[in-house]
């Protein structure tokens, strides 16, 4: 990537909050790549609020070239509420957040009284060496709803805007929250801008945390 970036200071920022939560399991997928550094868990502040709603932050596609650096996924934000409490002004939470590209503009949400339970990401594998290599790393990011008693889970993908996350493939779901709990905190892997001239894949990978509360 060799796009020439505005001469402006800009930072994967890492956020930070101290919430105590009863947090009974970890979920990962295994194609995630493996630029940059894990940032802060963020948790949903309130026992007995988890994630329902998701909205992502992606950098549209660049248009091909030497001088034009995609970057894709640079942020996943999660909005949080309980089984009774559900709506957009509640909390959100994220974790490291990179510069580029827009927030999708509303919240893809389950039905009321559901909550993410499991993940699937998106992700370009490496592009190999050389000036012309153009890595983007994580692109896209979907999720299975279901309430904390269990039954049918549904699958909530953001919709598709032409030239965002148009990179990789999908990889194999994560593990399932266990009944009685659900998706209440999230960690990205993000990688730091790397300066003019050079190769910015922003968001790698992600891992959420499932809690019983």
């Amino acid at each position: 990537m060799f796009i020439t970036r505005a001469l402006v200071l800009v930072i994967c920022v890492a956020r930070s909050n101290s919430v105590s939560r009863n947090v009974v399991k970890e979920l990962s997928v295994t194609n995630g790549q493996g630029w940059g550094d894990w940032r802060n868990l963020q948790l949903c502040p309130q026992p007995g609020q988890y994630a329902y709603g998701y909205k992502m932050r992606i950098e549209v596609s660049q248009g091909g070239g030497r001088r034009h650096d995609d970057t894709s996924l640079n942020a996943i934000q999660l909005l949080c509420g309980t089984k009774t409490v559900q709506h957009t002004s509640g909390p959100k939470i994220t974790s490291g957040t990179c510069p580029w590209g827009d927030w999708y503009p509303t919240f893809t949400q389950c039905r009321p009284g559901e909550f993410f339970v499991s993940f699937s990401l998106k992700v370009e594998g490496h592009q190999g060496a050389g000036r012309v290599r153009d890595d983007t790393a994580a692109n896209y990011v979907k999720f299975e709803c279901r309430g904390l008693n269990g039954g049918y889970q549904e699958i909530k993908e953001q919709p598709r805007q032409n030239g965002y996350g148009d990179w990789g493939t999908y990889g194999s779901w994560s593990r399932s929250c266990d009944t009685g709990s659900a998706i209440c905190g999230i960690q990205t892997r993000t990688e730091p801008p790397q300066g003019s001239g050079t190769d910015d894949t922003a968001l790698n990978d992600v891992k959420f945390v499932c809690c019983r509360d």
